[in-house]
């Protein structure tokens, strides 16, 4: 990697087909979807994929289907959700476009995409070491490049940090600010939106924010 270059994600292709798309997410708000195909000349050295503004960068990147959904949390703790169909796939080294509508202040801070599967869960991580477990069916499919609704509520001086989705009978790892818990999903709480989350890990800063993950294990 270059100067000032991090690791944002790692995936493999398993069951993932050349129909699959590569989506990636910018700190700015912005999506941008490819085939897999226009990856197969990819070296080690990799290729230019998204053409970023200055001082943005990416901070997810993911593997999807057509008929998934995207989800978007801001650092205010608004979650979008829409369908990935209402991103046309690109060839490489384009812009993308606005995925989630951003007011000034905020940031994107975590993104995936998923099955819209109803008995799924959202899990939600703040900056103060609370994690909140919603029904995915909270979440409207809205329009992209909206603002999306609240998923998370945060006291004074906090941001949210990370978000996944989580089927039941999964185990999911928390990594924030080098503390890592794990937990099984159906041992969290289901709340609602409007509700408080728990508190499960140490608060950590904005910079550890960045790095902050939540990995879920089938």
């Amino acid at each position: 990697m270059g100067p000032g270059e991090r690791l944002v994600g790692v995936t493999s292709l398993g069951a993932h087909t050349e129909a699959g798309s590569l989506v990636l997410f910018s700190r700015g708000g912005k999506i941008k979807r490819s085939l897999l195909t226009e990856y197969q000349s990819a070296d080690s050295r990799g290729v230019v994929d998204l053409k970023l503004a200055p001082g943005d960068e990416v901070i997810a990147a993911t593997l999807a289907r057509e008929d998934d959904d995207c989800l978007l949390l801001s650092s205010a703790g608004k979650v979008l959700r829409f369908p990935l169909a209402a991103v046309r796939a690109t060839g490489r080294g384009t812009q993308g476009v606005v995925g989630m509508s951003l007011p000034r202040g905020t940031h994107l801070v975590s993104a995936t995409t998923a099955e819209g599967r109803a008995k799924s869960h959202v899990i939600l991580l703040t900056t103060a070491g609370v994690v909140k477990k919603v029904p995915l069916r909270e979440f409207p499919r809205k329009g992209r490049a909206t603002g999306g609704v609240a998923g998370v509520g945060l006291t004074r001086g906090r941001t949210a940090a990370s978000l996944a989705v989580a089927a039941p009978g999964s185990h999911v790892i928390l990594n924030a600010a080098k503390q890592v818990v794990r937990l099984a999903a159906d041992e969290l709480t289901t709340r609602g939106r409007s509700a408080k989350g728990t508190q499960v890990l140490p608060a950590f800063d904005a910079e550890s924010a960045s790095r902050a993950a939540i990995l879920v294990l089938s």
